[in-house]
């Protein structure tokens, strides 16, 4: 009998026990830089979000040249909350644009990324967001 009221007290608690839940700690304001690698020159990445959480301005500074996601561009950042962000660069062939920066936005927790966004911008100006 009195396993029965010890057990019964522990379903009571445990149905009582609430569990702690990670949240993303979103990126409002980005300014990142990097001295760069070979040929790449340096590389800065300057965004900020407004009041309703969307991206207001993304602008990205590379091959000697400023780099701005257009309204179409920001309306695709606009579904996730970024709390990390990765970028790496490949010397890339003239035919295809030249040099190419990656910039991966991306979303998750300890546990790993969840979503993530790619953004590429090439020497010759074309950024595509997949």
């Amino acid at each position: 009998m009195k396993i029965l009221v010890i057990l019964f007290s522990l379903v009571l608690i445990s149905n009582t026990c609430h569990a702690s839940v990670e949240g993303v700690l979103e990126l409002s304001k980005i300014s990142l830089h990097s001295n760069g690698i070979g040929e790449s020159g340096s590389v800065s990445i300057f965004a900020s979000k407004g009041k309703n959480k969307r991206y207001t301005s993304f602008v990205v500074k590379a091959f000697g040249k400023e780099y701005k996601l257009s309204n179409s561009d920001l309306n695709k950042l606009a579904e996730l909350a970024f709390n990390g962000i990765q970028i790496s660069y490949e010397t890339g062939y003239e035919i295809l644009g030249g040099k190419t920066l990656y910039i991966i936005l991306q979303s998750g927790f300890t546990s790993g990324i969840k979503k993530k966004v790619l953004i590429t911008i090439t020497e010759s100006g074309s950024i595509a967001i997949d």
